[in-house]
């Protein structure tokens, strides 16, 4: 048996089945699934703003560096980011007070949905290292 003949891929309606009976393609967007919220959940500092302006999900890292954000004024706002925005804009970078410590990010924004759907996400990715020199 040739190698090319042991890899042949399948039709996705001739993929094999899942113990329960469901469709392996089924289980794989599944999976994916959790493992997108397990990514999110477990990222960098990232929250989500609707129209109004109110946070609808903050992960935990946002929720640690709220206070601070507030403190110099930079909590998330939809404002003009959530119109027209197609790809991931970087703001200026962020020096916070953080537990003590002074943390560096620089903010994302990306808008997600459309028209009254429209909601903005907000990913503050923190600069360490040689990427803060960089940013400096």
């Amino acid at each position: 048996m040739t190698a090319s003949s042991r890899l042949r891929s399948f039709p996705p309606s001739r993929r094999a089945r899942t113990a329960s009976g469901a469709p392996a393609a089924d289980r794989g967007e599944r999976l994916s699934a959790e493992l997108g919220s397990a990514l999110l959940e477990d990222g960098p500092p990232t929250c989500i703003v609707d129209q109004e302006n109110a946070i609808i999900y903050a992960n935990p890292g946002f929720e640690r560096i709220k206070r601070s954000l507030a403190a110099v004024g930079a909590l998330p706002s939809a404002g003009g980011a959530a119109e027209g925005v197609t790809g991931p804009i970087s703001a200026p970078r962020l020096s916070l007070e953080v537990g003590g410590e002074r943390e560096i990010y620089r903010r994302e924004t990306k808008g997600l949905g459309r028209g009254s759907n429209m909601v903005t996400a907000f990913i503050y990715r923190p600069l360490t290292g040689d990427a803060k020199t960089q940013e400096a």
